[in-house]
């Protein structure tokens, strides 16, 4: 059972009603239950997910036999991969896209990048905390363009993938002459706002900016 038969029977939808919230035929919807999306649209991958409350990127990641896979696939409407940035794993990797670290690849429907698809700037990467969690709740996917990785090139208030001593965050920024702010947002008081100075600056490497993100509900 993958995620799409597995979502559609905990939100109660018969396979008839699925498939006319979705707008194909019921055979269709068997095909892809039994794996088969390796030529899945992206109309209907965007069309499945917002009935199932769940990432196009979590029907990206089924193979052909409905179990979840991490390889590299192409589909008609998908033409492009994106780095997926291991944002919760030891800090030591480099998440420039000019470092020529091997990235396992991901990909995203053109629809959801738009005028962005292609950039090879663009990467990926899973929320993993509360820090942020008013803005994009811990779970959800992120999409980053790493050309967004000097201060000149960033405005205030732009959510942005920062390196730190102790890993990576998710912040919001906010430029104050000769200091940085970054600014948590989230429903837990416990995070708080990290200064820079010229005192501490050298800790800390902008990435690039959330240029959106999908919310797994």
């Amino acid at each position: 059972m993958n995620i799409i038969e597995k979502r559609r029977l905990e939100l109660g939808y018969n396979k008839k009603l699925f498939a006319k919230l979705v707008g194909v035929s019921e055979m269709t919807v068997t095909r892809w239950e039994s794996g088969d999306v390796e030529n899945m649209k992206s109309n209907n991958i965007i069309s499945v997910a917002n009935v199932l409350q769940i990432s196009p990127l979590d029907i990206l990641s089924i193979n052909n036999q409905g179990q979840e896979f991490k390889k590299e696939r192409v589909t008609e409407d998908i033409n492009y991969v994106y780095d997926k940035l291991p944002i919760s794993v030891a800090a030591g990797i480099p998440l420039d896209y000019e470092s020529g670290y091997k990235f396992e690849k991901m990909h995203i429907p053109d629809d959801i990048l738009g005028k962005r698809a292609g950039k090879k700037e663009i990467g990926i990467a899973r929320v993993n905390g509360d820090s942020m969690n008013k803005d994009i709740p811990d779970g959800s996917w992120i999409i980053i363009d790493r050309y967004y990785n000097d201060l000149s090139k960033v405005k205030n208030n732009d959510i942005v993938l920062v390196k730190d001593t102790a890993g990576y965050t998710i912040k919001r920024i906010v430029k104050l002459g000769d200091r940085v702010v970054l600014k948590p947002n989230s429903t837990d008081d416990s995070f708080t706002d990290i200064i820079i100075t010229k005192y501490n600056v050298e800790d800390f490497k902008l990435i690039g900016k959330v240029i959106t993100y999908i919310v797994n509900l």
